[in-house]
């Protein structure tokens, strides 16, 4: 290449350098940076299969040359477009990021499976009776429908002082009451509304075992008479006495009672200071055979067993007393078993069925306390000192009296410590036969009236007769008063004049001899006491 052609060359080159030096510089001059770009929006949630577009915007607006770029940190959980448009894969998170001119911004993303809203649920069962603390039942929910999102049941009491539930529906009776027991699903509530009953009863065959701690009275009631419905006759009670309450609300009124074993039962009210049954605790109550009571009952109150005309035995080792009225016409009333009984007030057993009046420990009894035991056979009280009170002939008012009036099975009493023998004590007792009070100083009005079959009687203790101790006592035949003093009688002790004691061999003790006249009549001597003809007279030492 000659020069001329090669500085040509060399001139040009220098030429469109500079041109391209002088553009460069002016296109440098001309370019907006990207400051910021941001997404919107900042977090989606998608169902598999649903799209959406997301939108990027660039700061600031004039920024040159720019295009954003779409990508997905999981192509498997959401895929993204080149335009931003974000479309569900399958269930899980995902973050969406557009880059442009060395900035990003994210889009945090949620992919769920369609949501189908639960529609109902229904619990079951929906009402549940509950009869024992401690019981459990299972209770399910069904919800609808089945594929519903989210299923989940939450459950909850209303009152979890009365019953539990666990957060799979297992519901714990846990004291008497009421309590609904909700299970939630959604925005859908059912309910199952439960009754806790707690049976305190123990049934077996025709006998019921009924617990009473921290029981109601209301419980009890109820238990006696659901065991009654299903056939229970033979009831034992053990626990506090509290729940019974038989002084307002006898859980046993109207119930069928073959037994009634009360012996287990503590924590008796007082009844005169004592631990007893309240009166009228089982007043009119015609259908309980039998009672048995704890050694702690001390007393049985006023009308207690008032004619509980069914009631055939009564077993209560601890009475002490008795108070009036306590079993007047149990007309079935056949045996007692009350070894402890010191006192036996008026008209206890009036009217009973009595065979044997054995009370070891009695030593006072009130007026007709026995009255008109037609049944009664047997009296033994071995520590009785006072049998109702001596009523003087000229008093008009009386009380004490009529202990045994009427009884017209009485064939022997064992009386070896009474002293007093109250008015019409025995009056009226047909069959009795054998006596025995050695003790006895003074006898009332009538008491020995009308015993038709008493033949022999011996009181070598007796010094106050009132009237009529032996009016109407045809067949005596042999009387022993061998008192060694005086002795007072009535005009009438022994009947109308010579109406009787001319049948009579009379025996008294020598001191009294001087009394005795001697009377000669047509038919020999004749002896005369107390203005009285007897058969003979007889004085020893």
């Amino acid at each position: 290449m000659n020069s001329k052609f090669h500085n040509l060359f060399k001139l040009m080159t220098v030429i469109l350098s500079m041109t391209f030096i002088a553009c460069s510089s002016e296109d440098e001059e001309n370019v907006v940076a990207v400051t910021q770009i941001t997404v919107s929006p900042a977090s989606l949630v998608l169902n598999v299969g649903e799209t959406e577009d997301l939108e990027a915007t660039i700061l600031p607006e004039e920024a040159s040359h720019v295009s954003v770029t779409w990508s997905s940190s999981d192509d498997k959980v959401a895929a993204v477009s080149q335009n931003g448009t974000v479309t569900g894969v399958s269930e899980g998170n995902a973050v969406i990021t557009a880059s442009a001119g060395g900035k990003s911004a994210t889009c945090q993303v949620t992919i769920a499976t369609e949501t189908i809203e639960v529609e109902s649920i229904e619990i079951s069962p929906s009402a549940l009776t509950m009869t024992e603390k401690g019981e459990t039942v299972q209770l399910t929910a069904e919800i609808t429908p089945e594929n519903a999102t989210d299923p989940q049941v939450i459950w909850a009491s209303s009152d979890e002082m009365v019953a539990t539930v666990t957060s799979e529906g297992l519901v714990t009776a846990v004291a008497e009451g009421k309590a609904t027991i909700t299970a939630t699903a959604g925005e859908k509530t059912a309910s199952c509304e439960v009754t806790v009953s707690i049976s305190i009863a123990e049934i077996e065959g025709n006998k019921a075992t009924i617990d009473l701690t921290d029981a109601t009275s209301e419980q009890v009631i109820q238990s006696v008479s659901e065991a009654s419905a299903a056939g229970v006759t033979h009831f034992v009670i053990i626990g506090n006495y509290a729940a019974l309450d038989f002084a307002n609300a006898n859980p046993f009124d109207g119930i069928a009672i073959e037994m009634l074993d009360l012996s287990g039962v503590s924590g008796w009210p007082s009844v005169g200071g004592q631990p007893g049954m309240p009166e009228k605790a089982f007043y009119k109550h015609e259908l309980i055979q039998e009672i048995i009571l704890p050694e702690e009952v001390k007393t049985v109150g006023e009308y207690a067993f008032y004619k509980c005309t069914a009631l055939k035995k009564v077993t209560a080792p601890g009475i002490e007393t008795l108070t009036n009225y306590a079993f007047q016409y149990c007309t079935a009333l056949e045996s007692v078993d009350m070894t402890q009984v010191k006192n036996i007030e008026k008209c206890v057993f009036f009217e009973t069925a009595l065979k044997e009046a054995n009370f070891p420990q009695t030593t006072i009894i009130g007026a007709m306390s026995f009255y008109h035991c037609t049944s009664l056979i047997s009296v033994n009280m071995p520590e009785l000192v006072t049998l109702g009170e001596a009523t003087k002939g000229d008093q008009t008012k009386r009380t004490g009296a009529a202990m045994f009036d009427g009884c017209t099975s009485l064939e022997n009493i064992s009386l070896p410590k009474a002293v007093t023998i109250g008015d019409e004590a025995f009056s009226g007792c047909k069959t009795l036969k054998e006596v025995n009070l050695p003790e006895a100083t003074n006898f009332g009005i009538a008491v020995f009236s009308y015993c038709n079959a008493l033949t022999e009687i011996a009181l070598p203790k007796a010094n106050f007769f009132s009237r009529d101790v032996f009016t109407n006592c045809p067949a005596l035949t042999t009387l022993k008063l061998t008192y060694p003093g005086s002795i007072t009688v009535d005009s009438s002790t022994f009947g109308p004049v010579n109406s009787q004691t001319k049948n009579i061999d009379l025996t008294l003790n020598i001191s009294n001899k001087y009394q005795i006249q001697a009377i000669d009549g047509p038919h020999g001597f004749t002896y005369q006491w107390k203005n009285h003809q007897w058969k003979s007279i007889t004085c020893i030492p």
